[in-house]
């Protein structure tokens, strides 16, 4: 690679999903993440994990960089690029304290680099022999009802009457398949067989990639995720899926007709099979049997029909030709058949009206096999479900929809909707971004506000939506859309956090409390921190769905709130109907962001070190030269001054040493005694050293006007004190001895003492009131608050060090 001018000492990092999969159960995609320095171009941090775990993995493996490379010594770098804002947050947070600069910029540096060190890390799954039955998580038992399926659907050859154009609708509820979208391959005589998509849509974005085809060096993007059922013919098979196949006996249409089932991502990425794949490919395959003859029209065109079909275990498993003619039929309740199955069974007829009652909840069926889905619906075999709660009669808790799962509906609806709006609206909806100061930066908040709030000609994109494309989504996704009717931007306190599981949270605007279910988030956040974003009740459940990228801390956060209640002039909680105001919404995100960018201005700043008089820190020695026959002159007139203690030996065998020392005031006695500064005598001089200069110049101005000729001021110096940068280690052993159990309980025990006369001090940020003064008003009250959220803030970011007893101080106060 080139060398790139100006890129001397410049680092460039990023994390990219990996493609390939960890097999565990169940299986996922890790994410890469690296750091490479230019222009060496050599990796000096490299980690895979999980895409939902370590949020800040990219901060975490540039400290690594910086203090353990994976080549050369350690060394910090003169700038550091990333490709997006968020990216850059992390970066910040890592660096925090120094002066290096961290650019937003595009890092086509890292792209060949990342598929090399993915080959090099994904080479051992590449390297497992392909297997029907997936290593153990697929049973034979599964496999051979595929088998037996694909045997009948080869030997039947829809193919040879449809074409791949003319689409199925597909829905088997108790596997969470919903308007998934079926279109038969093989027309024009190559890779027959079948694919499912998720829904119309998706086929739609599938038919459009493929149309776009692939240009050379560009990632690939199918539009969607595919789940396939071929036919192989026995010489292409991989040779371990023969041998299963000869040992299990399982039985084959032909040489050319191998059932083979892929399940591959929208990069094309196979994803790794698990026995819910197999399930829905062998479900759709036996319905497929026995619908298309009797679906296919005149010139192999569809008439409108819908029929549901029956196992051996009576799951219910409905095609509806052609897809749009959904609607046309009622819906089928669980316990009635509308159809015949592929061995001949009779049904109802397909136009039947039976009354459905949605709301009840099936019941088990007395002889359900324990290999069987489960009869609540949640896809999962019955022994892992309900069995041991239905033979011990006790009631099962409810299975909550899991985040991911919800996320991954929402990131899907979001993606359709955005073409939707661009292609009906324009630069109508683009004006969305004119209420973020940097959209991209904010992408994590902006899709959802855009999408689900931003009027555009009258109302928002998910409505438009609904009214235009609602015939076209699952239950799933239509009930999702319907949950947004109801979500409004709040701001959320983090009231509890149970990190890898979620977190309790309260609209400091609404008022408005509730238990959100968030894997990452809860390892990222800590209690009382606080966002910007929106809550969505769904399916029993609270998820965030949209969360500006930047928390805040308390005092930030309650000065936003504030100025929210002024702007809309409540003081106490606010109506939701008012929160959703378009313009209440914009000052809100506004102000949300205006805030973030002052508290990154302040951090920005290096820390400005004082001493308790409020003065800059810089250490100042002003010399003094008297005669030797007066040494003893001096040294009574620094004893006769007012708080001078001393003498004291000095370091040098001909100093005594002198400390000016300021008496604590009556108020605040637990600070102690102030010492302002100190004196060196010497045979023939005298050194003032103190740690600012207000305090040199007024004890060089006391000293000089009680000595009068006695001394001589001969030069002043300076030595600045810095800040030691961050994993610096504390010299003398001072962070050692904190470590000792002994001076942990002394100092949990000083601050217990501190913070117990803490609330009967003045303190400048409650006006000079006390703490126990302040709680007697509202708005003193909720000043007292915020200082307490501090507290529990700080403490819940270091967890190791001593902290005040919170609960206990707003049990004296009264603070519930």
């Amino acid at each position: 690679m080139p060398r790139s001018k100006g890129t001397e000492g410049e680092w460039v990092g990023g994390r990219r999903r990996s493609p390939f999969y960890v097999t565990e159960v169940p299986p996922y995609r890790p994410d890469i993440v690296l750091w490479m320095e230019l222009p060496s171009n050599l990796v000096l941090a490299v980690d895979t994990v999980h895409p939902d775990e370590e949020p800040s993995a990219l901060a975490r493996t540039l400290t690594a960089a910086m203090t353990e490379p994976l080549v050369g010594p350690p060394r910090r770098p003169r700038s550091v690029r990333v490709a997006d804002e968020a990216d850059a947050a992390e970066a910040r947070a890592a660096l925090f304290g120094s002066d290096i600069e961290v650019i937003v910029a595009p890092t086509p540096e890292l792209d060949a680099l990342f598929e090399e060190v993915a080959a090099d890390l994904g080479g051992a799954e590449g390297d497992e022999e392909p297997s029907y039955l997936e290593g153990g998580r697929v049973s034979p038992e599964v496999v051979a009802d595929l088998f037996a399926a694909a045997r009948a659907l080869y030997a039947m050859a829809p193919w040879k009457q449809l074409d791949d154009d003319q689409t199925l609708r597909l829905d088997i509820p108790v596997l969470g398949v919903e308007g998934a979208c079926v279109s038969i391959i093989g027309a024009l005589g190559q890779s027959h067989g079948l694919v499912i998509f998720p829904s119309a849509v998706a086929y739609q974005a599938f038919v459009a990639a493929a149309g776009q085809g692939l240009r050379p060096g560009a990632p690939v993007d199918l539009g969607t995720t595919t789940l396939s059922l071929t036919f192989e013919p026995a010489t292409k098979l991989p040779a371990g899926m023969r041998r299963e196949a000869l040992e299990y006996g399982w039985p084959v249409a032909g040489p050319d007709a191998y059932p083979r089932v892929e399940h591959r991502d929208r990069d094309g990425v196979p994803r790794p099979l698990e026995e819910r794949d197999l399930e829905i490919a062998t479900r759709c395959a036996l319905a497929l049997v026995g619908f298309v003859p009797r679906s296919a029209g005149g010139g192999g065109r569809f008439t409108p029909h819908s029929a549901t079909f029956r196992g051996d275990d009576d799951v219910a498993v409905r095609l509806t030709a052609p897809y749009e003619a959904y609607d046309l039929f009622d819906p089928v309740p669980e316990h009635e058949d509308q159809s015949e199955d592929p061995a001949g069974r009779p049904a109802r007829e397909p136009g039947a009206r039976v009354p459905a009652s949605p709301s009840a909840a099936p019941a088990p069926p007395p002889t359900l096999s324990r290999n069987a889905p489960c009869w609540c619906g949640s896809g999962r075999r019955y022994k892992r479900c309900h069995y041991r709660a239905d033979r011990s009669g006790r009631a099962p808790a409810p299975r909550r929809p899991q985040p991911a799962a919800i996320h991954e509906v929402d990131n899907r609806l979001l993606a359709r909707m955005a073409v939707f709006a661009a292609q009906r609206f324009g630069k109508r909806w683009a004006r969305a971004a004119e209420c973020f100061r940097d959209p991209q930066a904010a992408v994590q908040l902006f899709r959802q506000w855009a999408t689900y709030h931003h009027p555009v000609d009258g109302r928002p994109v998910f409505e438009w939506y609904l009214a235009e494309h609602g015939r076209e989504l699952s239950g799933t996704e239509r009930s999702w859309l319907e949950a947004q009717r109801g979500v409004w931007l709040g701001v959320w306190e983090m009231v509890d956090v149970r990190p890898g599981e979620g977190m309790r949270v309260r609209d400091l605007l609404s008022g408005a409390t509730c238990d959100v279910v968030e894997v990452a988030a809860s390892r990222r956040l800590v209690t009382r921190d606080v966002v910007l974003g929106r809550v969505v009740d769904h399916a029993g459940a609270s998820v965030f769905a949209g969360v500006h990228p930047r928390p805040l801390p308390p005092l930030e956060a309650a000065e936003v709130v504030e100025r929210v209640r002024t702007r809309v002039r409540r003081r106490r909680a606010i109506p939701v109907d008012r929160l959703r105001q378009r313009a209440v919404e914009r000052y809100l995100i506004a102000r949300w962001e205006e805030t973030v960018e002052a508290l990154d201005a302040r951090r920005r700043r290096p820390p400005q070190l004082c001493n308790t008089d409020g003065d800059p820190l810089l250490l100042t020695s002003d010399h003094f030269w008297f005669r030797a026959a007066d040494r003893e002159r001096v040294a009574a007139l620094l004893s006769s001054l007012d708080g001078v203690h001393g003498p004291e030996p000095g370091a040098a065998g001909d100093e005594s040493l002198y400390r000016f020392v300021r008496q604590a005031h009556p108020g605040r006695a637990q600070l102690g005694d102030t010492v302002i500064g100190t004196a060196a005598l010497g045979r023939k001089r005298l050194r003032l050293e103190t740690n600012s200069l207000a305090r040199a110049d007024r004890l060089r101005a006391w000293v000089e006007t009680a000595a009068g000729n006695l001394l001589q001021h001969r030069a002043r110096s300076h030595d600045s004190l810095t800040v030691p940068p961050p994993g610096a280690r504390v010299p003398n052993g001072a962070a050692d001895s904190a470590e000792s159990p002994q001076l942990a309980a002394a100092l949990r025990e000083a601050i217990e003492r501190y913070y117990d006369e803490w609330l009967d001090q003045p303190v400048p940020a409650l006006g000079g009131k006390t703490p126990r003064q302040a709680v007697r008003t509202r708005a003193g009250r909720e000043q007292v608050e915020v200082l307490l959220k501090l507290l529990e803030n700080s403490a819940a970011r270091t967890p190791s060090a001593p902290a005040p007893d919170v609960t206990r101080l707003r049990r004296e106060l009264g603070i519930s």
